[in-house]
């Protein structure tokens, strides 16, 4: 399946997307999301966080089908689709960090910096997606507006059900990816784990 174009075919089209050029174009915390792969793809976008130097933290399944934040390239997260940023992503209306915030909230969980990675030791495609880890990162709050399709009948963002049918199983997830080794283990963008995140070697 080639590319889609995202802003005519997504449920709830996420505020006001803009389509990414290059990875030049993308700040620090910059919410991004593509289409899924096959038919889903049609209805529903895979989200992550950029975190610079070409990198993206997301939330997917491992192999086994339990939860993984993983650390990818901007070319493996796009896979050949475009990709879009969000920039004024606020579910639920609830205020958007700043970007640098954003960025050191992904980067935490990805080292367990914050002792919080167990908390998506579990996927599942409607109570904790992927979604739900962008907002998470973007906000505090775990919320993803896609599942209102599941779940119509929601008032609020933790009350999603959490019943899930077997043609579900692929949604919001990707299979596992391969990280990029061309990364400067001194840099901030270093996949050994930084002991702290350097926020003043940060940009925008």
């Amino acid at each position: 399946m080639g590319a889609v174009n995202s802003t005519s075919l997504v449920v709830n089209p996420p505020h006001s997307p803009q389509l990414v050029s290059d990875t030049d174009s993308l700040n620090h915390g910059d919410v991004i999301f593509r289409p899924l792969e096959g038919v889903y793809g049609r209805l529903f976008n895979h989200f992550g966080i950029y975190v610079g130097e070409r990198d993206i933290i997301h939330f997917t399944r491992d192999v086994n089908g339990a939860g993984l934040v993983e650390r990818v390239d901007y070319e493996t997260f796009a896979q050949g689709k475009e990709v879009r940023i969000v920039r004024d992503f606020s579910p639920n209306n609830i205020r958007r960090r700043p970007g640098r915030r954003i960025a050191q909230s992904a980067l935490n969980i990805y080292y367990n910096l914050d002792g919080t990675k167990s908390d998506w030791d579990t996927y599942n495609n409607i109570t904790l997606n992927c979604e739900h880890f962008a907002s998470f990162c973007a906000t505090g709050l775990k919320y993803s507006k896609q599942t209102k399709k599941y779940s119509p009948s929601s008032r609020d963002p933790g009350s999603f059900s959490s019943s899930s049918s077997s043609s579900e199983t692929s949604l919001f997830s990707v299979s596992p990816m391969i990280p990029s080794s061309n990364r400067s283990p001194n840099s901030i963008s270093s996949n050994n784990g930084p002991s702290s995140f350097p926020l003043s070697n940060m940009g925008p």
